[in-house]
């Protein structure tokens, strides 16, 4: 069986299938609402997860800034594994349009952040939502105050 690799815009190579599929593939503009298969993809999502609604973004970065944005308030901070793609390679997106202040901190080799008193003392009271990027590139976000954060002997 061949794989199609979609880690990455930059990766992944079409199959003349998929090329077919997108040149037939109903179009209309989604800003308006308007765009067939953008709409059928959103619905089904919803449908699947058991949303009210779903909003698709083309990149990961996209999806990661609205997540950050939809948990945290301005002057907020997020907490962020020292390797974790939003907060290495994404521009500071948070802090750029959401004046939200990533928290790096040490992470598991897995990508599961460490937990630890020192972490509860050094971050502050200001902290939202906790972002783990586990080595299967999965994104976890969770959004809880500290005293639950304190109570987790592990965040997965």
């Amino acid at each position: 069986m061949d794989w199609v690799d979609l880690r990455s815009d930059t990766v992944t190579r079409p199959t003349a299938a998929m090329r077919e599929a997108m040149m037939a593939a109903p179009l209309g503009d989604d800003v308006f609402g308007d765009d067939p298969t953008v709409n059928a993809l959103q619905e089904r999502i919803a449908r699947a997860l058991g949303f009210e609604a779903a909003l698709f973004v083309p990149t990961g970065t996209q999806s990661n800034l609205c997540a950050i944005l939809a948990h945290c308030q301005r002057g907020d901070e997020n907490l962020v594994g020292q390797m974790a793609h939003c907060y290495r390679w994404e521009g500071g997106g948070g802090a750029v349009f959401g004046s939200i202040q990533p928290q790096p901190i040490a992470h598991q080799p897995d990508g599961t952040l460490a937990h630890t008193p020192t972490l509860l003392e050094q971050a502050g009271d200001a902290v939202a939502v906790a972002v783990c990027e586990g080595a299967d590139k999965a994104r976890r976000w969770y959004s809880m105050d500290w005293q639950t954060l304190a109570e987790a002997p592990r965040i997965s």
